[in-house]
């Protein structure tokens, strides 16, 4: 589910020459993580909803100490609506907030795995001054997770502006992440293939693509709404 909502705030550098490995580098070295200067500020929030459900979200940033950011996510109604949420075979109960962390510069925005305590493992979201083709990659559990940037100048109506924003999709391991859903009396479990987000340098994460079992159209779609993030 780190993946899956992560990109809430998952908020990206010096190395545009080959990021087929970040995990070999510090992917901030040199970089500014003052978070007053970041999406990342203590007191920035996103919310919204998923598009067709009764279900919204709220994340709030916590605490950031260094760069590395404490992000609060409360979720309502997204286990009644979209299902269970199976995260490496663990169970992910939405009923309680969950706290998520990231790491977050003015470039660079990286993730963390869900319920890890280590910081040391960045996974790149996205570079702001990355391009089209750039790939970040991320090894858990012998399986790859790749990042990619498709499209840098993506225009969408978000928070009251036409803005542009970076298009990542990211390839999901097989069986690492799971929608279980009772339909008509059965379980069904929908395998997440792929997700896509839409990040803006200035106002964060836009809005989230969920795609499964290798579908050309997204599964779920979550739209970020509101924000008082504005870096300008």
């Amino acid at each position: 589910m780190k993946n899956l909502f992560y990109f809430l705030f998952l908020f990206v550098v010096l190395f545009s020459c080959n990021k087929d490995d970040n995990n070999s580098n510090d992917p901030f070295k040199g970089e500014d993580l003052t978070s007053t200067k970041t999406i990342a500020k203590t007191g920035n929030y996103w919310d919204g909803g998923v598009r067709g459900f009764d279900a919204t979200f709220k994340a709030t940033v916590v605490s950031n100490t260094d760069g590395t950011a404490e992000i609060e996510l409360k979720l309502d109604k997204f286990a009644e609506n979209l299902g269970e949420i199976v995260y490496k075979g663990e169970k992910l109960s939405t009923s309680e907030p969950l706290i998520l962390k990231a790491k977050v510069s003015t470039n660079t925005i990286a993730t963390f795995d869900y319920g890890s305590t280590s910081t040391d493992d960045p996974f790149v979201l996205v570079k702001f001054d990355g391009n089209i083709g750039d790939k970040y990659t991320h090894v858990s559990d012998g399986k790859t997770s790749v990042r990619e940037i498709t499209d840098k100048d993506f225009e969408v109506d978000a928070f009251g502006w036409i803005v542009k924003a970076f298009v990542i999709d990211e390839t999901v391991p097989e069986n690492s992440l799971i929608l279980t859903k009772e339909i008509g009396g059965q379980t069904m479990n929908f395998k997440v293939s792929k997700i896509r987000y839409l990040v803006n340098h200035r106002f964060g994460p836009i809005n989230i693509q969920i795609y499964v079992d290798g579908g050309s159209f997204p599964f779920i779609v979550i739209d970020c709404l509101h924000t008082n993030c504005d870096t300008k």
